[in-house]
């Protein structure tokens, strides 16, 4: 889903409409899902739709709180309208910087020695 050129976006960022709806096309509660956002909009849409979001840093989000780490794991709530932004799951530079622990994904296997 990109709200900006799909004809099918009911509403565009910062409501949540473009967050559930694309939960629903990948059949998975909100709740499930993680969001990757750098503008304080998309932020806002996620967190309005239920789900948890990483940030990529840049000069709007710099300020944006980050949950401690044992928070990771707990579910998302949606963001009542109006209500102050949730902490992030945490504010990344790129995406080659997140944490394997924090997606949920296996550590890395060390790599083979080279002969």
């Amino acid at each position: 889903i990109s709200g900006g050129d799909d004809p099918d976006c009911a509403q565009q960022k910062p409501q949540p409409w473009p967050y559930l709806e694309a939960a629903r096309r990948l059949g998975l509660q909100p709740a499930q899902c993680v969001a990757f956002e750098d503008s304080l909009s998309g932020i806002r849409s996620a967190q309005g739709a239920g789900l948890r979001v990483v940030g990529v840093r840049c000069a709007a989000n710099c300020g944006c709180e980050v949950a401690p780490a044992e928070a990771a794991t707990l579910a998302a709530s949606p963001l009542a309208a109006g209500a102050p932004l949730l902490p992030l799951l945490a504010l990344v530079d790129d995406f080659a910087r997140l944490d394997r622990v924090l997606l949920g994904l296996p550590a890395a296997a060390p790599a083979a020695a080279a002969a």
